[in-house]
């Protein structure tokens, strides 16, 4: 096999690997800017001073697309290993030595809450949002009840004050209360007490959590 000795392989070198997998080299799959990734070594190149050795011997790459080609994702690693080390390699440890885009209870150096991560990839980004602030400000202890109750629409964000969501709040409710009487109500103080009775969490003077 070819010694790799440069991190800007040449064109025909590129062709030759596009080929080799599938036309999908794996170091290059595209990914959505918010979605659920994964940097993916080896400990073996890591801690041989490898692990940026070249574009092929670790390389950022979507949670789906790993799940979807875990198998030829240890193969290409066990090339590259054999590839630097001159030697056969049947067998390595894969590695995962950064992530993006979902909670860190979910990422462990040597494997990954993989299917928490895709229940968390399916949320929209208002869902996550929620679910960060509910785990920052309301209960950190469990990611699979904020997921829900974000998935379910129990939690969300409000952008507005508190006085604004307390009037807004109450015409939802369908209150009859008449427009001269409205503007004599303290609406501010009226948020307060929802604040304290669990209705919602004050996340700036523009943003709360709705948790009721």
């Amino acid at each position: 096999m070819d010694t790799i000795t440069s991190t800007t392989p040449n064109a025909a070198r590129v062709a030759e690997l596009a080929a080799q997998y599938h036309a999908r080299p794996l170091w290059n799959m595209p990914r959505g800017e918010d979605e659920p990734a994964v940097f993916v070594t080896t400990y073996g190149l890591y801690n041989g001073g490898n692990q940026f050795h070249s574009f092929r011997s670790g390389f950022w790459i979507s949670v789906a697309d790993y799940q979807m080609n875990e198998g030829e994702i240890f193969q290409h690693f066990c090339d590259v290993e054999s590839e630097i080390d001159g030697d056969e390699i049947v067998d390595v440890e894969l590695m995962f030595t950064d992530y993006e885009n979902f909670p860190a209870a979910f990422y462990g150096e040597s494997g990954c809450d993989w299917d928490k991560i895709e229940e968390w990839g399916e949320l929209t980004e208002a869902q996550r949002e929620a679910a960060d602030h509910y785990l920052d400000h309301v209960d950190g202890s469990c990611h699979s009840r904020a997921m829900e109750k974000a998935r379910d629409g129990e939690i969300s964000i409000y952008e507005g004050t508190r006085a604004e969501y307390a009037e807004h709040w109450h015409d939802e409710a369908g209150s009859e209360i008449p427009q001269w009487l409205s503007g004599y109500i303290d609406w501010d103080a009226v948020g307060r007490d929802m604040e304290c009775d669990g209705f919602f969490v004050e996340l700036g003077a523009s943003e709360l959590l709705i948790t009721r």
